[in-house]
């Protein structure tokens, strides 16, 4: 779930956890083959550590602020893939699209109606922070 961070945001710190919760367990794993009792330990703190770190995970994206609201108008781009078509084109993470080829946007499915329609020659007013750019 990346609601209060961008995705790149929120695979870095998923990222950072579970290299922590990666090196707690091998601690505990080397612990155990010198004290017997740790491999219980170990055992049993390994699912619960693990399960931890998703419930607060989630629980940190349900309570927070959201990273990005709502436009009132367009739709709002959440992510870009590197060399996809919207990079090449200059889409950043955030961009509102408004007007595609011209036509107005509101919808996910409006755009899919207009790249039907369209498919070879694309441009898009989008609105980036306070500018209004056409890409």
């Amino acid at each position: 779930i990346a609601i209060t961070k961008t995705p790149k945001g929120r695979a870095r710190q998923s990222g950072i956890w579970l290299g922590l919760y990666s090196i707690l367990i091998l601690l505990l794993a080397v612990i155990s083959s010198r004290i017997y009792w740790v491999k219980y330990l170990a055992a049993i703190s390994a699912p619960v550590f693990h399960e931890m770190m998703i419930v607060l995970s989630k629980r940190e994206q349900i309570k927070g602020k959201s990273h990005f609201s709502v436009p009132w108008e367009g739709v709002r781009v959440l992510d870009v893939f590197p060399d996809s078509i919207g990079d090449t084109m200059g889409l950043e993470s955030g961009d509102i699209i408004y007007k595609f080829n011209g036509k107005s946007v509101n919808s996910v499915k409006a755009i899919e109606e207009f790249l039907f329609q369209n498919p070879t020659f694309i441009w898009l007013d989008v609105k980036r922070e306070q500018d209004d750019l056409i890409l």
